[in-house]
């Protein structure tokens, strides 16, 4: 009492504490005053109706106080008697003052438990020169700000934040924060709707889709937004919550024989069908043949002279892979500085200083904004794309471009007069009249518009380099691949001219005809705007393994060996992140039976949720299955030491986990691990996704490889499906062989746990 008297703030006279400690200074000891809940289990099982007796038990229980802690001491007890009158004293309703209590009895929980826990070492960091709330909460705040989680002490950090808040709150300087609608939304149980996946169909041949609708379970829009998983970087098609289901359309006709059983038998041979036609194999139907292709032009060069826009308009729709609705707008400018600064990928402009085809680049509907303090470490990126013509088909566009010239000195101008629309549209159905005559071709005008994007998929095998060009609409899974995916414009250009050129080169020269080399219009690249830059990758990879070796030094302490241990976490996930395009979900390996070291693949977690679960099959790279041998041998040895001291149950602990200061284990989340990394990495997990997706094609693996090993596909188009043609072990060598060549390239080794 004597202590408390003499502590006690110039700000509090000796009389302001008489009501506080009159109970202290009556009873004949503490215990007296004390009242338990339950049965005392130490300090982190001690819990009381009185926080204020039980932070005064534990007190009195140490040999000795410092003068900081005795400080804090008094000043707990003054300013919570201070804090009970200002609130009895209050004028308003009940509702308020019980309001108010309650943030008194959290905010003193927190308080008393920060002055039984905080070590003497931290308390020095406070150190007790305050004389002031205002002065104390300073402090206090400094320390909050310069918490690094390598060289300071998790529970000080969560104690000085406890103390912080108490002070702040005593001298209302923050208000509660009222719990916002999307918080209380955030907490209920996701409410699922089913939405229906519409298939293409062409109405000019008698090849229809099946009668079947692809239903898929999620949420609304507004709340996948809001979700860990899409803030973390990932693509939001991939966030299902449900199973996907088969919906035939067909209705039953029992008036002409027909069955539930038979609808039942229909309805799985339209599967089979949907499932084929997602393989995406060669000589589907959106393919034209060569003799297709071949007519087509014939067409278009014979009506060069007497219908010049009809045969440029038959051309672009080729060329450019767009539906007529966005080839009849086409507009032409004279140089690149004309072009609007956002162009959609419908949108096609002719531009002549170039002799290419320019238009915005294909982008999933949701996408994480790109923050502007990530600048620095991402690729740069565009929104146009510009696609070379080749020579002999821009001789052809100039019949319609030339007389323009003189027009679009300062502006564009459409190609195609408002009054020559309808004639275009006329004229396409007569010429597709004439070309199936006979039933000598089933071309329609669906097929030439969709031909650009089936015969680039042909000759570069990757779906979205495919939609990239053609800018058509995409499926969800293609949506997920376009989410991740980075390209330089050189190679979707050079991919480009590789197509055309063939249908070019059914046509010989004419006289004194040049080929003129065409330089790319624009660098930088398309796709995903977060794909980091690899010397920032590396210099990421190189800090972790620093802090894991700096951390090593002080294993054999307590609080070194988490240390430690978090550290190699650390480095093990950013190491299973950039060699298995693994997304921050839970748990990534959820046993060790999951790891198959012999033949070097590994069973990840994949688009997991607690109401739907995935996982996938990757290839492990050499380094990679070496640093997972080093991870079992440290956890080994780890789970042995905690389970000798009883902390640690076998049968309950996962496979990977974090260490908290009380030696229990931590389960790897989003959430955790974005903790743990934010010392490094202060940006969204999954960007390594964006980063792996766009190496692995640079390392020329094909794009369907690419789609499977990063779980891009459609319903029937897995890997290992019935109608799948992928050979498993021609999968693993060529990932594992381009893995390996990545993570050596990004400095990445195996490094030693513990043992």
């Amino acid at each position: 009492m004597a202590d408390l008297e003499a502590l006690s703030p110039d700000r509090f006279p000796k009389a302001a504490i008489g009501g506080a400690v009159h109970l202290l200074k009556n009873a004949d000891a503490i215990d007296e005053i004390l009242v338990l809940t339950e049965d005392a289990r130490g300090i982190s099982g001690l819990k009381t109706q009185y926080p204020q007796h039980a932070g005064l038990l534990a007190s009195s229980e140490k040999e000795t106080l410092s003068e900081t802690r005795k400080k804090l001491i008094v000043w707990l007890v003054v300013c919570t008697d201070h804090w009970v009158t200002r609130i009895e004293s209050r004028d308003d309703n009940e509702s308020k003052k019980d309001e108010e209590q309650h943030k008194l009895d959290a905010r003193l929980n927190e308080a008393w438990r920060a002055i039984r826990r905080l070590s003497d070492e931290a308390m020095i960091h406070l150190d007790g020169n305050f004389d002031s709330v205002e002065a104390l909460t300073d402090r206090l705040d400094e320390l909050i700000q310069g918490f690094d989680s390598r060289t300071s002490d998790e529970s000080s950090h969560r104690g000085f934040i406890g103390l912080e808040r108490y002070f702040a709150y005593y001298a209302e300087q923050r208000k509660s924060r009222a719990i916002s609608c999307r918080e209380l939304k955030q907490r209920e149980s996701p409410k699922i709707y089913a939405t229906y996946v519409e298939f293409q169909s062409d109405p000019d041949t008698e090849v229809d889709d099946p009668a079947i609708k692809m239903v898929r379970n999620e949420r609304e829009l507004t709340e996948q937004r809001t979700t860990e998983h899409y803030l973390a970087g990932n693509s939001i098609d991939e966030l299902n919550d449900g199973p996907t289901f088969w919906q035939s359309d067909k209705p039953v006709l029992p008036q002409f024989g027909d069955s539930v059983q038979s609808a039942v038998i229909r309805s799985k041979s339209q599967q089979a069908q949907r499932r084929r036609a997602a393989q995406k194999l060669p000589g589907r139907w959106e393919t034209l043949t060569e003799n297709e292709i071949s007519r087509w032009l014939n067409e278009v060069r014979d009506r060069l002279l007497g219908e010049p826009h009809l045969a440029i308009a038959m051309l672009l729709l080729l060329l450019s892979g767009r539906p007529l609705t966005s080839v009849i707008g086409t507009r032409f400018v004279n140089t690149t500085t004309q072009l609007p600064g956002k162009l959609r990928p419908s949108d096609v402009f002719i531009d002549v200083s170039q002799q290419a085809i320019v238009s915005g680049v294909m982008r999933p509907e949701e996408r994480r904004k790109r923050s502007k303090e990530w600048t620095p470490v991402l690729r740069e990126h565009d929104g146009l794309l510009g696609l070379p013509i080749p020579w002999l088909f821009w001789h052809w566009i100039t019949t319609v471009t030339n007389p323009l010239l003189d027009n679009c000195k300062k502006r564009s101008v459409s190609i195609f007069p408002a009054n020559t629309h309808e004639k275009i549209s006329i004229g396409i159905h007569d010429v597709l009249v004439k070309l199936r005559k006979g039933r000598s071709t089933r071309i329609t005008q669906l097929r030439v518009e969709s031909h650009l994007q089936s015969a680039v998929l042909q000759k570069g095998g990757d779906r979205v380099e495919a939609i990239l060009i053609a800018g058509q609409k995409i499926s969800s899974s293609s949506s997920a691949g376009l989410y991740y995916h980075s390209v330089e414009k050189g190679a979707l250009e050079r991919l480009y001219a590789e197509v055309t050129a063939e249908w070019a080169d059914e046509f010989p020269p004419e006289p004194g005809a040049k080929f003129q080399a065409q330089a790319s219009m624009f660098s930088d690249t398309v796709g995903s705007d977060l794909v980091l830059i690899s010397e920032s990758h590396r210099s990421l990879v190189s800090d972790l393994a620093r802090q894991l070796e700096a951390d090593r030094k002080s294993l054999m302490s307590p609080d070194g060996l988490v240390r430690f241990h978090n550290s190699f976490m650390n480095y093990a996930l950013l190491f299973l992140m950039y060699g298995t395009g693994y997304r921050s979900v839970r748990d990534p390996i959820s046993r060790e039976s999951d790891i198959d070291f012999d033949n070097k693949t590994l069973v990840i977690a994949d688009k997991t949720s607690d109401g739907f679960g995935h996982s996938k099959i990757v290839p492990l790279a050499g380094e990679l299955l070496n640093q997972l041998i080093y991870v079992k041998a440290h956890l080994d040895w780890l789970s042995s030491q905690l389970q000798w001291y009883g902390l640690l149950e076998k049968e309950q602990a996962p496979f990977l986990f974090y260490l908290s200061l009380d030696l229990e284990p931590i389960q790897i989340t989003p959430k955790t691990m974005t903790e743990q990394f934010k010392w490094a990495y202060p940006m969204p997990l999954n960007l390594n996704r964006h980063w792996l997706r766009t190496e692995l094609k640079n390392q020329g693996v094909s794009g369907a490889f690419v789609d499977h090993f990063m779980g891009h596909w459609d319903g029937g188009g897995e890997p290992w499906g019935k109608y799948s043609c992928v050979d498993p072990r021609e999968f693993c060598e060529v990932v594992r062989a381009a893995l390996d060549q990545l993570l050596r390239a990004q400095k990445f080794i195996s490094i030693r746990g513990a043992v």
